[in-house]
């Protein structure tokens, strides 16, 4: 399989220019085009988390659903695809093509965007196991983000009495990027001030709930 795939990508490269920029990237019998395949490569067969979901219930995947996504290279080339996901279990960026699931290359990507939501890779060094983060506001100084990760819980079974099943789903925890340092942002919006050297004007954000992202974000343009 893999030196018959080989051999399509040499005869398909020879055969064609791409001309893939800002549309959607063709694909003829699952053999996708020479810009596509420097920054992805398949990785698997199947959508499912294979032994990981099968003793699992719920997702391992940011969304339930597949959707749309925009691929923004690191030489600005832009891709275009219908079935997009970010696998929270495995901490990477998928798309679903042609039966086939196409992991991307986390050093050839720029940024990805789908659910109208911007996932960038991560260009710092982490004390938690993420390739990728949910870029929420950025200015000058710093980065506000989001990181996913799953949460596993054991549930009573509903059908059989002493039963108990594990079900997981994805969480996220927000973080400030900062002069190249992660800082975890603390609950509470006294705190939240402090750390951002506006805590004489908590009369001025008396409003404003920080477990919103949109007033959190408001805080830090002010």
């Amino acid at each position: 399989m893999k030196t018959k795939l080989i051999l399509l990508l040499s005869i398909f490269c020879i055969s064609i220019n791409s001309n893939a920029q800002g549309r959607a990237v063709p694909f003829t019998n699952g053999v996708f085009n020479n810009n596509f395949e420097n920054f992805a490569m398949i990785k698997v067969k199947s959508r499912n988390n294979g032994e990981h979901s099968v003793k699992s219930q719920g997702t391992y995947y940011f969304s339930k659903e597949w959707n749309k996504c925009k691929v923004q290279t690191i030489d600005n080339k832009t891709f275009n695809f219908k079935e997009c996901n970010y696998n929270v279990y495995d901490k990477r960026m998928e798309i679903f093509i042609d039966n086939e699931v196409i992991l991307l290359k986390k050093n050839s990507i720029k940024s990805i965007t789908f659910q109208q939501k911007i996932f960038k890779p991560t260009d710092i060094d982490l004390p938690i196991d993420n390739k990728y983060y949910q870029l929420l506001f950025s200015n000058q100084k710093l980065k506000l983000v989001k990181f996913y990760y799953l949460k596993k819980n054991s549930v009573a079974s509903k059908q059989s009495l002493g039963l108990y099943h594990q079900t997981v789903s994805a969480k996220s925890s927000r973080y400030l990027i900062q002069n190249g340092k992660l800082i975890k942002l603390p609950s509470s919006k006294s705190k939240i001030l402090k750390l951002l050297g506006k805590e004489d004007q908590k009369r001025k954000f008396r409003k404003y709930n920080v477990k919103k992202d949109e007033d959190l974000i408001e805080i830090l343009k002010s």
